[in-house]
């Protein structure tokens, strides 16, 4: 991924933090001067940035000598830890940041984060020191970890003194190496829809050559614009019960086509174990969905209300957020795929949105959709395998709880499972909804269980 730093304004952060340690600024001051700089010198605005920031203060567990603890990281950007102090000069104060360091890698541990994947940095901003975890010490079931089961390595350090051209080049690579880590954020629903939903910086930035494309479309070929606005809006106006009040929202088929725009790219990456950047031609098919019907995926994707804006010429003009996408999109693990509905949230955050309320549909939490999937299985002899239908399966919350719970009953190792646990699987539900973006996302949480089913 080509980087777009301004170095110029690396140098001049430079001199501003050596002048805001020398006046003996606080911890937070120096640490907020940090998160104004990062923008301007970054300025393609990437995803870890975002998060550098809304990372601030999270929660983490470890243990302490009287018991357990909950402590608030500075900074946490996917698997690194980040620890900031006023002056790392002092050896009080940088002991006291590096156990503190060593308190939130024992965290990241016990959040399920393995440790060859955990890294640790400590920071005045001017000085930086990156850690990994070189061992562990066994514990008890019933234990977490603490400070004290850990022994860190430190892997690198910098320390900038004056700004020039090296040395901010030196810095721009510890950011990237350490901060800026590829695969290292968690794929799950929360993130998603906070990083890349329409309410996200990301879409912000995008959603506007987003709207040329599809405006130039509208106005370019009425005719098929007119029929989509009026199957859309008879439909919508039929629902609401009044024949007389056609209406259609280009703001909401923008938003609703930029997602599904998004999942296509996130459906490649599942269905690759990896992240993926692809080239213009690649790029193309993935639009158009012939991409998934080379991987078997014939009705993946279908020529539907929004498949019309995936061709000649309109597919070529958003080649440009395509890319954006992929390369955002680096900044999550997809080696280990989520078990629940990763498109809830992004619904949930297009729920006020006019024909959503109209069509009466709301994001069903996952413990909801857990607790209801658990009662009706309760309910069934066990020798009978379930066969569900949602009628109204939104995103597919339901979908991929039943099928991860009938694994769970059956005792199916996802791994190793035979053709006639693939057929259960598939036979465990069945769902239908008559919203197309509802039903694409669907497909892909669906895709996302087969992919660990090894199907």
């Amino acid at each position: 991924m080509d980087r777009n730093i301004d170095y110029t304004k690396v140098k001049e952060f430079v001199h501003d933090a050596k002048q805001l340690i020398s006046n003996n600024a606080l911890e937070d001051v120096i640490r907020h001067n940090l998160s104004s700089w990062m923008r301007q010198m970054f300025n393609d605005n990437p995803w870890w940035i975002s998060v550098h920031i809304s990372g601030s203060e999270t929660k983490m567990s470890y243990a302490t000598l009287s018991g357990s603890n909950r402590g608030f990281v500075d900074s946490l950007v996917g698997k690194t830890v980040i620890e900031y102090e006023k002056n790392l000069e002092i050896s009080s104060v940088f002991n006291t940041g590096y156990l503190q360091v060593k308190d939130y890698c024992a965290g990241l541990l016990n959040e399920g984060v393995d440790k060859d994947d955990v890294i640790g940095v400590l920071s005045d901003t001017i000085r930086w020191y990156a850690y990994r975890i070189s061992n562990v010490q066994e514990k008890d079931p019933d234990q977490i970890f603490a400070k004290d089961m850990i022994e860190l390595e430190e892997i690198d350090q910098i320390q900038l003194e004056t700004g020039n051209e090296l040395e901010a080049k030196q810095f721009v690579n510890f950011i990237m190496r350490y901060i800026a880590r590829e695969g290292s954020r968690n794929l799950d629903a929360i993130n998603l829809a906070k990083d890349m939903g329409i309410e996200s910086t990301f879409c912000r930035n995008y959603i506007g050559l987003i709207s040329e494309v599809i405006e130039l479309a509208f106005n370019s070929q009425k005719i098929y614009s007119s029929m989509i606005e009026s199957l859309w809006s008879n439909f919508i106006s039929y629902i609401g019960g009044n024949t007389n009040d056609k209406y259609f929202s280009l703001e909401s088929y923008i938003n609703e086509f930029y997602i599904i725009t998004l999942a296509k790219y996130l459906c490649v990456n599942i269905l690759e174990g990896k992240n993926v950047i692809s080239d213009p031609d690649e790029s193309l098919q993935i639009l158009n969905g012939n991409y998934f019907k080379s991987k078997g995926l014939l009705n993946l994707i279908e020529y539907d209300y929004f498949g019309w804006i995936n061709d000649t010429p309109y597919a070529e003009q958003l080649l440009e957020v395509t890319q954006k996408i992929q390369e955002d999109l680096l900044a999550y693990d997809f080696r280990n795929i989520p078990k629940e509905d990763i498109f809830g949230p992004l619904v949930a955050q297009l729920a006020q949105r006019e024909q959503r309320l109209l069509l009466g549909q709301e994001y069903t939490p996952q413990w909801l959709a857990k607790k209801m999937v658990g009662k009706l299985l309760e309910s069934m002899p066990s020798t009978e395998n379930p066969k569900f239908l949602d009628m109204c399966c939104g995103s597919g919350v339901f979908v991929v709880e039943t099928v991860r719970q009938t694994i769970e009953r059956l005792g199916i190792y996802p791994l190793n499972c035979s053709n006639d646990d693939i057929n259960i699987l598939q036979r465990s539900i069945v769902g239908f909804d008559i919203d197309p973006l509802a039903v694409i996302l669907s497909k892909i949480n669906w895709v996302g269980r087969s992919v660990v089913l090894g199907g």
